[in-house]
């Protein structure tokens, strides 16, 4: 089969929604999945196209993402993920990361409506600890008139569970629920499952470690101000959360597991675009998990113009969130510490028209934080990187020393 702009090398598999095709995308030679929709009535292409920013968008640890939605045939790239075969994990952990999966797309308004052992691909590209990620998602949606029922993942992901191995735990046994409503949600269900006894750990680590004291902040010293475009990099911010200081420094494995009576996460804060010099435009939402002990910031650089960009993004974290580098938990890793403070640089190599590029970076909360505070932080964000822009502009002259 010819598909303008890939090669396709041949038929992985076909589903009742999609034909999947491995191949190669000519203008970068990234390796991708193509799934090409079985059905192209009008009804299916209206759905594709409202769904379209939320499924580019979607992304997680353990989420196989959409890189690009197709016109002409209609379809979804994704990743090609390197996967090894599922049984060699635990399946208690197998069926744990893709609710964490199920729980990212229910916060984005999404939900896989179809779940399977087919959809979990055990990801060989990271070592020590192969990633299980979920793909084919999306899929029955744009099949459906009515929109799959988050409820009814969480009720697929029980009867896998018992599939993979041999029965369900007694603790997991609400996910069966007759009642839709009377099930946890998916984050709730991932809680459970990953306080069950003998389930594998996250990669050998240092015990979590509460943060040494602090000393008292001198109220007089200017706020790191987030968001610059220096040499041809932008800066990003996040702002100051309630004045409170926030300390990490773990991964989302290692932090402290809420019990399965807790709401689920809030759903991302999205906050106001920015669009750069050369073009580029910059999304940045927020999403608060744990209960609001936790929050994952995720900033996405898409390409609107019809060139290739190469370019650097600097990220910069202010001291009221991070004193240093190591306090944060950033996928994928940046390309560049620039200070330890910190200011990190992601590289954004030969970003195609239409194309994105995204990174995320995790910090443990000391105290849980509201959704309802989101708007005011985000405002203090955006003040602070306009701020930020104008002290780094050619000829600004140096932050006045502080005493």
């Amino acid at each position: 089969m010819q598909l303008p702009g890939f090669e396709l090398e041949g038929l992985i598999v076909s589903t009742p929604y999609a034909d999947v095709h491995r191949g190669t995308r000519r203008y970068d030679g990234a390796r991708v999945r193509v799934e090409l929709l079985r059905a192209d009535a009008p009804a299916v292409a209206v759905r594709l196209a409202a769904a379209s920013e939320s499924l580019r968008r979607a992304d997680g640890r353990h989420l196989v993402r959409v890189r690009q939605v197709l016109d002409e045939p209609l379809g979804l790239v994704r990743d090609d993920v390197p996967a090894e075969a599922l049984d060699r994990a635990d399946p208690v952990r197998v069926v744990a990361d893709a609710l964490d999966a199920l729980a990212v797309l229910h916060a984005f308004g999404l939900a896989h409506g179809a779940l399977t052992a087919q959809d979990l691909l055990l990801d060989a590209s990271v070592p020590l600890r192969p990633v299980v990620r979920l793909t084919g998602w999306g899929l029955v949606a744009l099949h459906s008139a009515a929109p799959p029922d988050p409820a009814d993942d969480v009720r697929d992901a029980a009867r896998l569970l018992e599939q993979l191995a041999g029965a369900l735990p007694p603790e997991a046994a609400a996910m069966l629920a007759d009642d839709p409503a009377a099930r946890p949600t998916a984050a709730q269900a991932r809680d459970v499952l990953r306080q069950l006894q003998g389930m594998p750990q996250a990669p050998p680590q240092a015990p979590p470690q509460a943060p040494p004291p602090r000393p008292p902040r001198d109220l007089r010293r200017p706020l790191l101000i987030a968001g610059a475009v220096v040499a041809g990099a932008a800066v990003l911010g996040l702002g100051v959360l309630g004045g409170r200081m926030l300390a990490g420094g773990r991964t989302p494995d290692a932090l402290p597991q809420v019990v399965p009576a807790t709401p689920p996460p809030a759903g991302p804060y999205v906050l106001p675009l920015i669009t750069r010099p050369d073009n580029l435009v910059v999304e940045r939402s927020w999403l608060l998990e744990q209960d609001g002990a936790v929050l994952r910031a995720t900033t996405v650089v898409r390409n609107p113009t019809l060139q290739v960009v190469t370019t650097a993004v600097d990220e910069v974290v202010p001291k009221s969130i991070a004193d240093d580098v190591d306090d944060l938990t950033f996928r994928p890793e940046p390309d560049e510490v620039v200070q330890r403070d910190p200011v990190v640089r992601f590289q954004v190599r030969a970003l195609p028209p239409a194309g994105s590029t995204t990174w995320t970076f995790v910090v443990r909360l000391p105290e849980p934080v509201q959704r309802e505070a989101l708007g005011g932080l985000a405002a203090e964000a955006d003040a602070a990187r306009v701020d930020h822009e104008r002290a780094s502009a050619p000829g600004a002259p140096p932050p006045t020393p502080t005493s």
